[in-house]
């Protein structure tokens, strides 16, 4: 691929739904034997919800872990790498607010929730998104195509949060979404 940034090094911008999965269950392995809470957001959650895995033509799968879990992250990078996962860092052009796995050309993005009292904010470029805790207070499961993954029980309230009223109906071009 031509003109790649740094950190999408193998990126194909388009989820083969069986490889995103395989990879989302390789990570899941990875955190769960280090004891760290990961969740879907954005829209990996809103496929979960409405159509029950990935939204076609999303471009990633994106989930939520917790910036006091950045030292337990940081060894599952190493054993991420050590399959065959991309993941960059820093002096590759990361930055503090997220971190990105690529394998078989999917990739998952893990946007690192910090606490700031009441609520949670994920990005240090835009302080002005914040997501009140209550809604990630109390997780759930869901199917996301072939794999269990936690959601926020609230997920609902939380995507018209994020979406609007009408978050049910899918919109044909919407950002990445080529349905």
């Amino acid at each position: 691929m031509t003109n790649e940034l740094p950190w999408e090094k193998g990126w194909d911008h388009k989820i083969d739904e069986e490889k995103a999965i395989a990879c989302l269950e390789e990570l899941d392995y990875e955190y769960g034997i280090r004891g760290i809470t990961w969740f879907l957001i954005f829209g990996s959650l809103l496929g979960a919800v409405r159509d029950g895995g990935p939204i076609p033509g999303d471009d990633d799968i994106d989930i939520v872990v917790f910036q006091k879990d950045r030292n337990k992250i940081k060894l599952a990078n190493d054993a991420m790498r050590d399959r065959g996962f991309w993941v960059p860092e820093k002096e590759d052009g990361m930055v503090e607010r997220d971190e990105v796995y690529i394998k078989d050309r999917q990739k998952i993005e893990a946007w690192v929730f910090h606490d700031d009292g009441d609520y949670y904010s994920y990005d240090v470029c835009q302080p002005n998104i914040t997501y009140p805790k209550r809604f990630f207070d109390n997780l759930t499961k869901i199917n996301f195509g072939s794999i269990l993954c936690n959601i926020p029980v609230e997920s609902k309230e939380l995507l018209e949060l994020m979406y609007g009223s009408t978050w049910t109906t899918p919109i044909k071009g919407y950002a990445c979404h080529q349905f």
